[in-house]
């Protein structure tokens, strides 16, 4: 198995839920369960509060819906337009 000078892996692709927590974590290691438990609701809670932050930001510009969304409408407007429609009298 291969490393980079950070220490990630590389070449190699992987499903499991540990390895992306052992990323996570990776400067936690060797700490006591405490420590690790401050640690990681300390990190939960930055990550909650910043997104909370974005979403407010978002709101207060009048965006309604994330960008992704947005540019999904755009397209199946865009594709929606080209669409012929005919009235059959049953």
């Amino acid at each position: 198995m291969a490393y980079d000078t950070e220490g990630r892996r590389y070449g190699h692709m992987t499903t499991n839920l540990f390895e992306c927590i052992n990323k996570v974590l990776k400067d936690c290691r060797n700490i006591s369960i405490t420590a690790l438990v401050k640690s990681t609701y300390s990190r939960c809670r930055k990550y909650f509060v910043d997104c909370g932050h974005q979403a407010q930001r978002k709101l207060n510009e009048g965006q309604v819906y994330c960008s992704k969304i947005v540019k999904e409408l755009r397209k199946n407007q865009e594709q929606a337009c080209s669409h012929i429609i005919r009235v059959y009298d049953i």
